[in-house]
């Protein structure tokens, strides 16, 4: 208690400039910044819509070994609970049941699928920084599914919207905030149960969820152009070096 109570006073006595990126934070901290010598700027992160982009030219089914016919729902593959992915794949394992055609296509931690589930057929992925090899996850995929509970901001879902490809998020957190999809918002009440309807919604529904894609599309280029995040950056800087405690 003495620690924190000695922290507490550090903050509120420390100038500093904190950069939050969605509503969703800012709401995790006002709280705490109403105490504290801060100035707080907000503004969302923006992302290259001209290398995340759709890119068809890539023939990424092709290069991946998936059928054209199956219905392909990408993730982040982690093992952190917060991220929901052992529930999408226990999701996905009911919407197999059904008959439906579905794989999971997963980048990050391998071996995480047959954890959780030995029915669901999978391609897995290692961690990339590579943008011509995300682009041929993004363009592979139907839907991107990032069941988090947690997220400061949700960098993925922004990569996926970017190109073109629907994204499944949990209602009233930043990644949701990010999408703006309510038709493929879950909650965290029967989280296993509500992915499995949105996965089972979009595969019968197929010209609507290309149509939510390009509305995803939209909303980046929109919202979260590159330029603009940059020129708020640049902004922030100038105006923290030109305060005179520094």
């Amino acid at each position: 208690d003495k620690e924190r109570t000695r922290k507490e006073i550090l903050f509120s006595k420390t100038p500093m400039n904190i950069h939050i990126t969605t509503d969703w934070m800012k709401g995790q901290i006002e709280k705490k910044v109403s105490n504290w010598n801060a100035t707080v700027f907000q503004f969302p992160f923006g992302i290259d819509t001209e290398v995340f982009r759709p890119k068809p030219e890539l023939d990424a089914r092709s290069i991946l070994g998936i059928d054209k016919d199956t219905f392909v729902v990408a993730a982040r593959s982690t093992d952190d609970a917060r991220k929901g992915f052992k529930e999408l794949v226990e999701a996905v394992e009911q919407v197999r049941k059904t008959g439906r055609k579905i794989l999971l296509l997963c980048i990050q931690k391998q071996g995480l699928v047959a954890k959780y589930s030995k029915e669901v057929e999978s391609i897995e992925l290692p961690w990339t920084n590579d943008i011509k090899h995300l682009g041929t996850f993004y363009e592979a995929a139907d839907l991107f599914a990032m069941p988090s509970s947690v997220e400061s901001f949700g960098m993925m879902a922004l990569e996926a919207m970017s190109s073109g490809v629907p994204v499944i998020t949990v209602g009233k957190t930043a990644a949701s905030e990010v999408a703006a999809c309510p038709e493929l918002e879950v909650n965290l009440e029967d989280l296993v149960g509500q992915i499995a309807n949105r996965i089972t919604w979009a595969t019968d529904n197929k010209s609507q969820l290309k149509e939510i894609g390009v509305r995803a599309r939209a909303r980046a280029e929109a919202n979260f152009f590159l330029g603009d995040y940059l020129g708020n950056l640049k902004n922030m800087y100038e105006q923290v070096a030109s305060d005179p405690i520094f």
